[in-house]
């Protein structure tokens, strides 16, 4: 079962498992990287900066805020650096594509099922709904919860993160991965990341807003 992306919701996996997830889903990075177990791929704020600064050739003009409980970004792309320091399940984040509606609009309200592993997007403009991926299959089975960052807030940006790999009939999908940045206050979270063996090429695959 996978942590809520802020609220306090049963948990059954194993306990330094449900802390990562649930620090995870909050957006929270733990400071030291001893603070729970397999924590290394959690970086600290100092050693974030560091990378940060290294991949933009020495330049300090980064826009992810780590410095505080919750990193926070200003801008989508702020999302897909999130996810790839991140590695859900442990997987590198080849792809990410950003959730943008019919409309043109890219603010969404999210409903989540960790439980089922299933999510669906509501644009914040017009109003139109949509399944990640293949949620809308198994939506029947789903209790989903509305996400809301620590500040409550319920509107984001939103990237769905691939991690791809090479198969003898073409690209397919072993692991998914939901990024968001709260547009009111910045917070980016990841409240949702799960196993998959799904078709690169079939448009539902990557289907998100």
């Amino acid at each position: 079962m996978r942590a809520p992306p802020v609220k306090p919701l049963k948990q059954t996996a194993a306990p330094h498992r449900s802390l990562e997830r649930h620090l995870l889903a909050r957006g929270e990075v733990p400071r030291a990287r001893s603070s729970l177990p397999g924590a290394s791929r959690f970086p600290d704020a100092a050693a974030a900066q560091r990378r940060y600064v290294r991949r933009t050739g020495g330049s300090r003009h980064v826009t992810i805020d780590t410095s505080g409980k919750w990193w926070k970004g200003t801008e989508y792309a702020d999302v897909e650096t999130y996810l790839r320091e991140l590695k859900p399940g442990d997987y590198p984040v080849d792809r990410v594509i950003q959730a943008t509606c019919a409309c043109g609009g890219t603010a969404f309200a999210i409903n989540v099922d960790q439980d089922e592993e299933l999510a669906q997007t509501t644009c914040a403009t017009c109003g139109n709904t949509a399944f990640v991926s293949d949620s809308g299959e198994h939506w029947s089975e789903a209790s989903p919860r509305t996400m809301k960052c620590p500040s409550r807030h319920a509107e984001f940006e939103v990237g769905l993160g691939l991690c791809v790999r090479d198969g003898e009939d073409g690209q397919w999908v072993r692991w998914m991965s939901l990024g968001t940045r709260c547009v009111l206050c910045g917070t980016l979270a990841s409240p949702l990341d799960w196993k998959s063996d799904l078709d690169l090429a079939d448009p539902a695959t990557t289907k998100i807003g």
